[in-house]
């Protein structure tokens, strides 16, 4: 399974959110030489978060616990 697209955050620096926790990935905090390879290493990283954390979740735990982190106070 391909996961969602990422939630586009900004462009300079390029940084994506994980649609499903919200975890955020920045361009500023991986090290290959180009600012291609590094948005490469973003996208890699946020594909290998999301089928670690996320794979093991139907549509339906992923919607419930997504709206119980939205209605928890703290």
């Amino acid at each position: 399974m391909k996961p969602p697209r990422p939630i586009f955050l900004s462009k300079k620096p390029f940084t994506i959110k994980c649609p499903a926790c919200s975890m955020t990935f920045n361009i500023a905090d991986y090290s290959a030489s180009s600012g291609h390879e590094r948005a490469g290493e973003v996208d890699r990283a946020y594909e290998m978060h999301f089928k670690e954390v996320h794979s093991k979740e139907d549509a339906s735990q992923a919607a419930m616990r997504i709206v119980r982190e939205a209605t928890e106070q703290d």
